[in-house]
């Protein structure tokens, strides 16, 4: 009986050995998940996944601690533990593991905006590949857009696998207003015949309004000769010179915008507060689902009603990515499988669960599928995602951004 019982466990042993194995393969590349899929799902569920995320937004943080986590909890079995940290914590935290050989590590997962992906993988504390081994990323996700191979211009070369986007839009009241502007030419005979009716925040010390003169920017200037700033090492001279057109058409506006004492406004926050005072027939915000709650909270009036130019506006995304030394890869490749899935797509969508537009491109996906997004909970005063999607921008370097803020402030704000 002992005999038979100390060959069971050298099998047992022997079986555990080659599924460790065969995933180390999978992971290394060796392998590839739409064969070895399975496998990642064995190794993967029943495990815990620690994602920090740098972002504080309350409806994301609750979105995932919700719906997310209870999708992975009924696929997989996965406890999803979330911890919100700065990007220099969590940097310094990886740069300490990998230090001290720490194989592994704390982190799983990584949720990133705004050039953090760039920060993490020139400091080389990403792992390679994950977006090849996830099977949603292969099956519905449009590679050749820019904003799936490369975060703000920056190659991604498989680390980071985007899953959620958003995009600045425009705001008026449809019970003072019947139409509004659809283009920079249209906003400005609108600002020439109401001056003091529209305004936008200091891009220096406000996103949204870096957004905007971004917008107005890539329109004057036009999409093709933006590609040039995307470049590598692009100059601040280089940058003047190509949105050059974009920084007089601000300054031609600049005369007609509501100000506060002659000085722009520090904040949108102060912009939306002039708009709900009746000061203005427009507002702005980064985020398309924002206007349901800012009617609930009465922050904007009843008849609020989103817009964006015909041309576009500004548009950026979030993107998942694995640490080098992460102690549970599979754990964390099932999680983007998920957050990919048609399921979390359409829930996070709507603007009463987080308001992120989903990454799915709906040519590859069935009709009826695609129907789903359409069918999405949303009121008649926010854009929906089909419309945004044919009319965006994409989101500049960071180095650009900068630079385009500094030569505003040269130009225009005077």
């Amino acid at each position: 009986m002992i005999k038979k019982v100390l060959l069971w466990s050298i099998i047992l042993c022997l079986t555990l050995a080659m599924v460790s194995c065969q995933t180390a393969d999978i992971l290394t590349g060796d392998q590839t998940p739409d064969k070895e899929w399975d496998l990642i799902v064995e190794s993967g569920s029943n495990t815990t996944v620690n994602l920090y995320v740098t972002d504080t937004d309350e409806k994301m943080r609750a979105w995932l601690s919700s719906k997310y986590y209870n999708q992975l909890k009924t696929m997989y079995n996965i406890e999803l533990s979330i911890k919100i940290m700065s990007l220099d914590d969590i940097t310094t935290i990886l740069e300490a593991e990998l230090l001290n050989e720490v194989k592994d590590g704390v982190i799983d997962l990584v949720i990133l905006k705004d050039e953090e992906f760039r920060i993490m993988h020139e400091k080389g504390l990403l792992y390679a590949e994950i977006g090849d081994k996830v099977l949603n990323f292969d099956d519905r996700l449009n590679k050749l857009l820019m904003d799936v191979k490369s975060e703000h211009g920056y190659a991604l070369d498989g680390y980071g696998v985007p899953f959620g986007r958003q995009q600045m839009v425009l705001t008026f009241d449809e019970d003072e207003l019947e139409i509004y502007p659809t283009s920079t030419e249209d906003l400005m005979s609108f600002v020439e015949d109401n001056p003091s009716s529209f305004t936008y925040p200091n891009p220096t010390m406000d996103e949204v309004g870096g957004e905007f003169i971004r917008t107005v920017i890539y329109e004057i200037v036009g999409s093709e000769n933006m590609e040039v700033l995307f470049e590598e090492g692009v100059t601040k001279e280089r940058v003047e010179e190509i949105i050059m057109p974009g920084l007089d058409y601000l300054k031609a506006l600049d005369p007609y915008l509501l100000k506060d004492e002659a000085m722009y406004y520090e904040s949108i926050d102060q912009v939306d507060q002039a708009f709900l005072n009746g000061d203005l027939f427009f507002t702005m915000n980064s985020d398309f689902s924002y206007i349901t709650d800012a009617i609930k909270n009465e922050v904007y009036p009843d008849g609020a009603r989103n817009f964006v130019f015909d041309q576009g506006t500004v548009m950026d995304t979030l993107y998942f990515a694995v640490p080098l030394n992460a102690s549970n890869k599979t754990g964390a490749i099932l999680a983007i499988h998920e957050m990919l899935s048609l399921d979390m797509q359409v829930d996070k969508y709507a603007p009463a669960n987080w308001g992120s537009l989903p990454v799915i491109d709906t040519n590859l996906i069935s009709e009826a599928d695609a129907e789903l997004f359409l069918k999405a909970s949303l009121k008649r005063h926010a854009v929906r995602v089909e419309e945004l999607a044919d009319k965006r921008y994409h989101e500049l370097p960071q180095s650009v951004i900068m630079m385009i803020n500094d030569l505003w402030d040269m130009h225009v704000n005077q």
